[in-house]
């Protein structure tokens, strides 16, 4: 055991992420200094179906030699057991869950997305859904906060003439991500793939009616009506309806976010 240290706890994501915290679990391993893999992402699996065979070897041997393995929801358990046998434990991740409600919930503010801006977050599926109801619902709007490349969503959004209704932030601070969710009638996160996606948390936690994707850890947490409206990635159709749903139900609407907000608080509340 190295001097002074009882246990290491190591946070990983996948690719350079895991590369890096590999080396600091091998070195735990040579002292004998016991350590925590706490896995963070969904991209795990992918990079290890996608890795040299010397890689998965390194892979299998982190997890084995771990004193626990954290993941993120039992889908994510499994994914990791399937890479090698672990002692494992499921954990949430934890969120502040106000006191009430924003304050814009069940509105007729925007559709908002906060995260990285790109296709694997579905953002041009976003813009494609809107303006298949911009006739239906004229004073909606979106807007996707988050870094990212904004100018293929710019690009469609004047194709397909929403320009004036897609508004882009950029990366935003905690202190503006909680003013946009107040102001936001629903949140949307038609992801390709996700762990338990923090943002998701964050917008159930204040009562905003959520549409996800049934990706990754998230059929963990939530069930589609109940909790959020899930629909199939790359859909704008069904993205679409889901919006019209929403707006044009404005009670089902605030029913749902405050389900929304107890499964969180019942489930992830720090």
């Amino acid at each position: 055991m190295v001097r002074g240290v009882d246990m290491v706890w190591i946070h990983s994501s996948a690719d350079a992420s895991f590369r890096r915290k590999a080396v600091v679990a091998t070195l735990a391993r040579l002292t004998r200094t016991p350590y925590v893999f706490h896995s963070h992402t969904s991209g795990m699996v992918r990079y290890y179906e996608g890795a040299s065979g010397a890689e998965r070897a390194v892979v299998r041997r982190v997890l084995r030699s771990a004193a626990l393995v954290v993941a993120l929801g039992d889908s994510w358990e499994r994914a990791l057991n399937a890479m090698a046998p672990c002692v494992s434990v499921r954990v949430m991740n934890p969120v502040d869950v106000p006191a009430d409600a924003g304050h814009g919930v069940g509105g007729d503010g925007p559709v908002l997305v906060t995260g990285r801006v790109g296709d694997h977050k579905g953002s041009r599926v976003l813009v494609e859904a809107l303006a298949l109801v911009a006739d239906r619902h004229p004073g909606r709007h979106l807007v996707l906060a988050g870094d990212g490349d904004p100018a293929p969503v710019r690009e469609l959004a004047a194709r397909l003439g929403v320009s004036d209704r897609v508004t882009l932030t950029g990366w935003v601070d905690g202190d503006r991500v909680a003013r946009l969710l107040d102001e936001a009638s629903v949140f949307a996160l038609p992801s390709r793939d996700e762990g338990m996606p923090m943002a998701l948390l964050e917008a159930m936690a204040r009562g905003v009616p959520c549409i996800v994707t049934p990706v990754g850890g998230i059929p963990d947490l939530v069930a589609d009506g109940e909790h959020v409206l899930f629909v199939a990635p790359d859909d704008p159709r069904g993205l679409a309806d889901a919006l019209d749903r929403l707006w044009s139900h404005p009670d089902e609407d605030r029913a749902m976010g405050e389900r929304g907000r107890q499964r969180v608080r019942e489930r992830c509340s720090t």
